[in-house]
């Protein structure tokens, strides 16, 4: 799991939201808290999102910044109760820079696909 510092977003959806905007404005994301983690030993890496604003969850951002370098395929899966699911494959393949991604889907539905 990704994590964040504690108060780095508000318990209120709404406020998270525009602390997000602000990050992806500003180009300025959240630091998070990951072990020590050497991509490379994996095939293939799954990353779940929720949709903000269009925008995977900016501690994403963040996330796919550590793993450049990576070798292996990468596959995204978000949720999303909104409209913004098209903006949100275009800006997961824009952050993930020289990563190879294979594929993005709505919810779990390729991840056993994938996992083959």
């Amino acid at each position: 799991a990704v994590e964040v510092a504690d108060g780095t977003f508000d318990d209120d959806q709404y406020k998270t939201n525009d602390i997000a905007l602000d990050q992806i404005q500003a180009n300025s994301f959240p630091d998070i808290k990951l072990d020590n983690v050497d991509f490379n030993k994996y095939d293939l890496i799954l990353i779940g999102s929720p949709v903000w604003s269009g925008y995977p969850a900016t501690p994403i951002k963040t996330l796919l910044d550590q793993m450049q370098g990576y070798n292996g395929e990468v596959a995204s899966f978000y949720t999303s109760a909104g409209a913004n699911r098209k903006a949100y494959v275009n800006h997961f393949k824009e952050w993930v820079n020289d990563l190879n991604v294979v594929d993005v889907a709505e919810n779990d539905s390729k991840i056993d696909e994938w996992v083959k």
